[in-house]
């Protein structure tokens, strides 16, 4: 897969320049279950052999829980997403049952137990929030501050050692982090550095804690297919910057709005 094999040559062509760089990996790591045709479907598939020689993290969701050892195995550490634990998308009905803390708690643990829990991950909170505020019934997430500060807190005190992570992908909501969270994310798609450094620059002066790059490997909507020139740029960017210490490529699989790097041989 070129896009892959150029990821590759990233990590290891220049670690003097890489040497903030901790881990690079994927979202959406977990089971794939969006077929090449198109359409959802019940037999998920995972990747994780295929990207693993080249990635140390990887993002899962709690039903990923399979999947646990496997990372394990690989040498990798894993970030999970825990946004339907304390907050609602009606979408996504079959992920109700995780609102029990118990449920919750109990995925969680069967990543924890595997000793390379990593972070667990919020996606959007601010403008999750803005969006549950302003239109709640386009379906976005129920987050409100004060459930995001209790949900943070909840985490910290079952697991102490996990950090905390969040990605905005909008300058307004990047430049007010929230209290607690440890890793900040942010996302820019597609090749327009400006916006990049203006998430950047929104963010840097008021959060101390690590800064990681999210950057694009998929196809949007079939039309715009990531280059080698662009994965590079979006590389050089992230080993660039002393502040920056993890890279995340979105996304592997396939999804409906367009298909994953797994599809660029």
């Amino acid at each position: 897969i070129a896009v892959l094999t150029c990821v590759w040559l990233f990590v290891s062509a220049s670690p003097a320049q890489a040497s903030s760089l901790k881990y690079v990996g994927y979202y959406g790591g977990g089971y794939d279950c969006y077929t090449q045709s198109g359409g959802w479907t019940s037999n998920c598939v995972e990747h994780i052999s295929e990207f693993a020689p080249y990635t140390n993290i990887v993002n899962f969701g709690l039903t990923d829980t399979a999947l646990a050892q496997k990372a394990k195995d690989n040498g990798m550490k894993v970030v999970l997403a825990v946004d339907y634990c304390f907050f609602i998308n009606p979408i996504y009905s079959w992920l109700l049952t995780y609102l029990e803390w118990d449920a919750c708690k109990s995925a969680i643990d069967q990543f924890y137990s595997q000793g390379n829990l990593y972070a667990f991950y919020f996606d959007e909170p601010r403008w999750n929030a803005n969006n549950y505020a302003n239109n709640p019934s386009e379906g976005s997430l129920t987050v409100t501050d004060s459930g995001l500060a209790a949900a943070i807190a909840k985490l910290k005190q079952y697991y102490p050692g996990v950090r905390i992570m969040a990605t905005e992908a909008d300058p307004g909501y990047s430049s007010n982090p929230y209290p607690g969270i440890d890793i900040y994310s942010i996302d820019s798609y597609g090749t327009s550095e400006s916006y990049f450094t203006s998430l950047y620059n929104n963010l840097v002066s008021s959060f101390s804690g690590d800064i990681w790059v999210t950057a694009q490997s998929f196809d949007s909507n079939n039309v715009s297919p990531p280059t080698v020139a662009m994965l590079q740029a979006w590389f050089n960017l992230a080993a660039s910057n002393s502040r920056y210490s993890g890279l995340y490529w979105f996304m592997y699989p396939d999804a409906s709005w367009g298909k994953g790097a797994l599809n660029y041989p």
